[in-house]
């Protein structure tokens, strides 16, 4: 006797194929890739998985990748230099370095000023002219004169100028006259004096009782020259200390200044007329340190050193600085990031999952890529892959894939 009629027999027939064609289209499913797409105007982000419907001891492969769609204007390769820009003068080199000459709004130049001695300072051959002297002996063509009744005083000044004081001691009165002079030493002790006055020139030949850059108070100077056919010879003391000042090196000045940008950071309280005292050895140095910042609404900027001081020529080292929106490509600051429910992301090819540093090349169709597997937790039915990609010039890209999770005995 039979059970089933007809149409019981059609009933478990059709549960049969259904099961059947289930089973099938489960592992057709299974074998078969899914990949989910998203793009901006600039970026199409890609999530392939291996299949999304697992069991809890099969893994799932996927590959995240990102395609560049078009070049990024905003990228276009832009070079920086390191540069060194140096002037000269008599005594110094002062060079401006700069760790580029292209930057952006948000990335300060260091720079570094240096002032280098190239010569000696040394005290001018003339210094031993310089100072008040008195009269002290004369002769004309070997008679002795009575200097006494015409006590005369003479003051020569660094500025190559001198006056000559003469008092009449009879009528007590003074004449005072002034002109030019200069000097040309031959050795330590003598020399040349050229003496202007009144369009006049006397060359007076002139010998000194001490060998250094000056004489001490109470030395002498003793000049030998001719006047109207006359030999005279007269000595000269010396009646009060010359300036030591003026046999020190003048003090020499650097001053840094900016333009489209300020400074910040430097290694001096101040930026303008920083007293500059090197040791007097060729090669000794001095440095300011310190960052230009650009300013935002400027295409151009530059750094400027000044050097100056009253015994050298004044010299300039000026650099200037590109200034652009984005100095490197900005592919540097897009992420990429690959998280899971229902599971774990393993075997990946980066050391992390999460905001992944995405470097493309600035061409149409370059690509970036990330891979891994998805691992299915054993108490999940459900899971989900996602990625994200972001640039914050354009949309957030996010992907998210479900997978199905069967669960499946040891034993089974």
């Amino acid at each position: 006797m039979s059970f089933f009629n007809n149409n019981s027999k059609r009933v478990v027939f059709t549960l049969i194929s259904v099961f059947i064609f289930s089973c099938q289209d489960l592992e057709e499913t299974l074998k078969e890739d899914l990949t989910v797409s998203s793009s901006n105007e600039m970026y199409a982000l890609d999530l392939t998985v291996s299949n999304n419907v697992t069991d809890t001891y099969t893994p799932i492969e996927f590959t995240a990748t990102v395609t560049r769609l078009k070049v990024d204007v905003d990228t276009a390769n832009v070079v920086s230099n390191q540069l060194i820009i140096s002037e000269e003068n008599e005594r110094y080199r002062l060079d401006l370095e700069i760790s580029n000459d292209v930057t952006d709004y948000y990335t300060p130049v260091d720079f570094t000023a240096s002032v280098t001695r190239t010569s000696l300072w040394e005290v001018r051959e003339d210094s031993k002219i310089i100072g008040i002297w008195k009269l002290h002996k004369m002769t004309i063509d070997s008679a002795s004169q009575n200097v006494s009744q015409f006590p005369t005083d003479y003051e020569f000044y660094s500025d190559q100028s001198y006056s000559k004081i003469e008092t009449n001691t009879v009528s007590g009165v003074s004449t005072y006259l002034g002109g030019a002079w200069d000097y040309e030493a031959s050795s330590k002790t003598s020399g040349q004096l050229n003496l202007k006055m009144m369009g006049n020139t006397t060359n007076v030949g002139v010998n000194f009782d001490h060998e250094g850059f000056t004489v001490p108070l109470d030395g002498f100077m003793m000049w030998e020259y001719s006047s109207d056919g006359k030999i005279i010879s007269e000595t000269l003391q010396k009646i009060e200390l010359s300036d030591s000042a003026l046999f020190v090196e003048p003090e020499t000045y650097l001053s840094i200044s900016s333009a489209g940008g300020s400074i910040d950071g430097y290694t001096e309280p101040e930026l303008l007329d920083i007293p500059i005292t090197l040791p007097n050895e060729i090669g000794s140095n001095y440095e300011v340190a310190g960052s230009f910042v650009p300013t935002s609404e400027f295409n151009e900027g530059s750094l400027l050193a000044t050097l100056i001081g009253d015994s050298i020529t004044a010299i300039n080292a000026k650099s200037s600085i590109e200034i652009v929106d984005i100095l490197t490509d900005t592919t540097s600051t897009a992420l990429l990031s690959i998280s899971s429910v229902g599971g774990t992301v393993e075997g990946f090819n980066v050391v992390e999952m999460v905001n992944i540093p995405v470097e493309l090349a600035n061409n149409v169709s370059s690509v970036f890529e990330v891979s891994g597997s998805f691992v299915p937790a054993f108490d999940y039915e459900k899971g989900n892959l996602l990625a994200t990609f972001s640039d914050s010039r354009f949309a957030i890209l996010n992907l998210n894939i479900p997978i199905r999770i069967r669960i499946k005995n040891i034993d089974d």
